[in-house]
């Protein structure tokens, strides 16, 4: 068996719901597992390097749903730098070098001085195998990346609509949605998927 290091990355304090303090610790724990859920974006680094060079200067993709219901749909545009369609058929080529870590939140629930401290560890699993990447893929790096975490299940009384743009250069992105709840509602998200 190979040695897997798995590390301590924050705690919070697990209240019980009727704790006036309660929602704030349960944001820093979703928080503390959305900073690891996140590093599972890096291979896409190298993706996007490759595809830059190759003058696929954008990537977009289209979401949608509601009432339960709801996700990316449809296939990814690739886009050259004044924002045309290039028509890629095959992704495989982006393929990043070397094998994939994924990275995976653990917690563990322990007692500290009469409360409940809820500790959030990172483990890591590498994938040694070789693979190709395709469209699939990309989206569930996307899905996991957490684009769509504004929406959850999309288990609300509404619809939304919008699309996802990434700058292969930069990993920069721009989410634009439209939602719809007894009002309507324009989003706009700004951002880089990489620390530099």
């Amino acid at each position: 068996m190979i040695h897997k290091e798995i590390k301590l990355i924050g705690q919070y304090i697990d209240y019980d719901t009727s704790n006036k303090d309660w929602w704030s610790e349960y944001q820093k724990g979703e928080a503390l597992e959305l900073q690891i859920k996140k590093k599972n974006a890096l291979p896409l680094k190298e993706v996007y390097e490759k595809m830059y060079k190759d003058g696929i200067y954008y990537l977009s993709l289209h979401f949608e749903g509601g009432h339960d219901e709801g996700g990316f749909e449809g296939d990814f545009k690739f886009l050259d730098e004044n924002k045309k369609d290039m028509h890629i058929k095959d992704v495989s080529k982006y393929t990043p070098d070397g094998w994939i870590t994924t990275y995976h939140p653990l917690s563990y629930t322990t007692k500290i001085k009469d409360q409940n401290i809820i500790q959030v560890f990172e483990l890591p699993e590498t994938d040694h195998s070789n693979f190709k990447i395709d469209k699939n893929w990309l989206e569930q790096k996307w899905y996991d990346f957490g684009f769509l975490e504004e929406w959850g299940s999309f288990a609300f009384e509404g619809h939304v609509y919008g699309d996802v743009v990434v700058s292969t250069k930069n990993g920069s992105y721009n989410l634009e949605a439209n939602e719809t709840q007894e009002s309507y509602e324009d989003k706009s998200f700004s951002g880089y998927m990489f620390e530099e």
